[in-house]
């Protein structure tokens, strides 16, 4: 008889949470160190939620992660620093790798 392990996360909810945070904390730091781009995270971050199509309580956790982040990304970068262009360079490259396998996912085809 087999004996269950403990509960396996879903990896894509894991992406989407992370892509989240990086998209709030984006929010902030382009905003602090000049890039003029208004509200560009705020509206790719409305993006993903239609593009995720998860229903209302997911939704509310992934705008809870962009909201964390963008307010941690605020407390510790009150102003750009060179710390907060290298954290902008770090998410950044770090949101790109994670769309890249996010957008590989399928949920339809999970391994047990």
């Amino acid at each position: 008889m087999l004996v269950p392990g403990p509960a396996r996360a879903d990896p894509m909810a894991e992406g989407l949470e992370r892509l989240s945070e990086i998209l709030g904390a984006a929010h902030h730091l382009r905003a602090i160190c000049g890039a003029n781009e208004g509200a560009l995270w705020r509206n790719k971050m409305i993006d993903l939620l239609d593009a995720a199509n998860q229903d209302a309580l997911q939704r509310q956790v992934l705008i809870s992660h962009f909201n964390s982040a963008y307010h941690e990304a605020q407390e510790k970068f009150p102003r750009c620093t060179e710390a907060a262009a290298t954290e902008t360079r770090t998410i950044f490259d770090e949101g790109r790798a994670l769309a890249a396998r996010l957008s590989g996912l399928d949920r339809s085809a999970r391994a047990f």
